[in-house]
C-alpha cells in the first residue's frame, strides 16, 4: 500500500470514529436518550418512531398559574392562546436536534429558575412526550406522559431551536423578539 492510500484511508477512519461518539451503532446518541427516560420516549422525539402528532403551544411560565381559560395545560404550565400543528419538516428537524448529544451541555448546572414558555407535544398512542423550553436560561425539561423524566442545558444549539419555534410562532411578538 503506499503512502498516499495509507493517508486516506486513516483520514477516512478518523472521521468515521469521530462522528460516531457518543452514538453506538444504530446512530443512537446514549446521553440524550437516557434524558428521556425510556427508548420508547426518545424514539417518539427523535423520530425514530413515526408520531401522531407533534403540537406546539406557547405556555405560562409560572407552574399552576391559571393562563387562558379553557385551554388547559401542559405538565402543569397554563396553555395560552393556540395550539401550533408542527409539520413533518419542522418535527424531524427538532428531533434531530433533541436526539444529539452535542445539543447538552451534560457537565454543566445552571442556578436560574426554570421558566418556560413554549411546549412541544409528540404523542403515538398511549404515549405522549413533553419537551419544555426555557430560552430565559436556555434549559428544557422532558415529560413523559406528565411525569418529569428530564433536564438538560441547551445552549449549544438555542439558536437552531429557536428558528423552529419562531416558525411555529410568527405572531407571538414575545418569541419574535428572543435572540438567537
Amino acid at each position: 500500500m503506499n503512502v498516499a492510500r495509507a493517508f486516506v484511508l486513516c483520514a477516512l477512519l478518523a472521521i468515521w470514529a469521530t462522528s460516531c461518539a457518543g452514538t453506538d451503532v444504530a446512530g443512537r446518541s446514549e446521553r440524550a436518550e437516557a434524558l428521556y427516560g425510556s427508548a420508547e420516549n426518545y424514539d417518539l422525539v427523535a423520530g425514530n418512531r413515526r408520531a401522531g402528532t407533534v403540537s406546539a403551544f406557547r405556555i405560562d411560565s409560572l407552574k399552576g398559574a391559571t393562563g387562558d381559560a379553557g385551554n388547559g395545560e401542559i405538565s402543569g404550565y397554563a396553555i395560552l392562546g393556540e395550539t401550533a400543528s408542527v409539520g413533518d419538516a419542522d418535527a424531524a428537524a427538532l428531533g434531530r436536534i433533541l436526539g444529539d448529544d452535542a445539543t447538552y451541555l451534560f457537565d454543566s448546572q445552571k442556578g436560574c429558575i426554570f421558566s418556560p414558555g413554549i411546549a412541544v407535544r409528540w404523542e403515538r398512542r398511549s404515549t405522549t412526550v413533553d419537551v419544555l423550553f426555557c430560552f430565559s436560561c436556555d434549559e428544557l425539561e422532558i415529560f413523559a406522559n406528565d411525569e418529569l423524566v428530564g433536564d438538560e442545558d441547551f445552549d449549544p444549539r438555542r439558536g437552531d431551536i429557536l428558528r423552529i419555534v419562531k416558525r411555529l410562532f410568527p405572531s407571538e411578538p414575545e418569541i419574535q423578539a428572543l435572540a438567537e
